[in-house]
């Protein structure tokens, strides 16, 4: 997926949903230095296996390319990640969990800081009924209240009133073609929020971390608000820019 990159030293954005400071880094994730936690969002895992199933020819390890990209998440440079929390879409469908990819899956999380991995179930979890009991997974339905954060993983419309608490979701899938005209660059992966001025969004959507997940380009309008992921770091797009 472009735009989603490796943590290193690259510039991040902190801004502040609710009452919690968060980093955005280009990895996509958002992190609270505070408590250590990452949050990322749509890793839909077995999505590959589900496609090769109905016959298109998807090259294998697209999951474990997902799976080692969150994993490096644990060192994010001045950040004691202590935990993974997955706002939604941790697989795509049960029938792309073949015993392979779940004893893979179950390592992978064993791995993570804390040993565990935190879900907050998507409509593609739910879907897919009772999850294999050999990951350790500690499951929440949503919206789940963390501290001053509630973790989703669908978010409000934009045009319903802001919610009282800062919202943290995924599911969107946002991406973002910074620029003007015909001067528009590529699309992006981005962080989209709104519901407040930029530095302080009422809801905040994390990109996609899927590397078979299609993104979904969305448009500037009043209100809404864009960070951009690239090799550069995050970058805070202006209004009328993408």
């Amino acid at each position: 997926m472009s735009g989603l990159g490796a943590p290193d030293e690259r510039p991040t954005v902190r801004v502040r949903v609710g009452e919690t400071s968060l980093l955005l880094d280009a990895s996509g994730a958002a992190v609270d230095p505070a408590t250590g936690r990452v949050f990322v969002a749509d890793l839909h895992l077995g999505k590959g296996a589900t496609l090769r199933t109905a016959g298109l020819p998807i090259p294998p390890g697209t999951s474990r390319g997902t799976m080692d990209h969150v994993a490096r998440l644990a060192d994010l440079p001045g950040v004691d990640v202590r935990e993974v929390w997955v706002l939604g879409d941790l697989i795509h469908t049960a029938s792309g969990l073949d015993a392979p990819l779940v004893a893979e899956v179950a390592a992978w999380i064993e791995g993570l800081p804390g040993g565990r991995l935190h879900l907050v179930r998507g409509n593609h979890d739910l879907g897919a009924g009772r999850l294999p009991p050999e990951w350790a997974l500690e499951q929440h339905d949503e919206p789940h209240r963390l501290g001053g954060l509630d973790l989703a993983h669908i978010p409000p419309h934009p045009e319903d009133a802001p919610p009282t608490t800062g919202i943290l979701a995924g599911h969107l899938h946002p991406m973002v073609r910074p620029g003007r005209g015909r001067t528009r660059a590529p699309r992006t992966s981005a962080f989209v929020g709104w519901g407040g001025p930029s530095d302080h969004p009422a809801v905040l959507v994390l990109p996609a971390q899927g590397r078979m997940v299609d993104g979904a380009v969305v448009g500037g309008r009043p209100g809404l608000h864009a960070w951009a992921c690239g090799d550069g770091g995050v970058v805070a797009l202006p209004p009328g820019c993408w």
